[in-house]
């Protein structure tokens, strides 16, 4: 199996983070989560850190759900490690 480069993932992180910073909520209003310091945000970036940092032969892919309770959400994300598999980052309402 081809996995993802550490470039490959660094460019999964960072689109995921141009979606956050221009974060739309549902009154249409325009805000950046990822500049704040929500315990969710910080735990994204947690996650974002080691999945791009990895090296060597054991490198995995990270997905799960994290709470986000001030926004009234969860985020499920899904951070694959397999060339041709596609990065999954969801705001879902709870």
């Amino acid at each position: 199996m081809k996995t993802k480069t550490k470039q490959d993932r660094l460019k999964i992180m960072l689109n995921i983070r141009e979606r956050l910073v221009n974060f739309t909520t549902s009154t249409f209003e325009k805000i950046n989560l990822w500049d704040t310091d929500f315990p969710a945000i910080k735990r994204l970036k947690e996650i974002f850190k080691e999945y791009v940092n990895q090296e060597g032969q054991h490198v995995t892919g990270f997905s799960g759900k994290i709470p986000f309770p001030e926004i009234n959400r969860s985020i499920v994300y899904k951070l694959p490690i397999s060339e041709h598999a596609k990065e999954e980052l969801i705001l879902k309402h709870i």
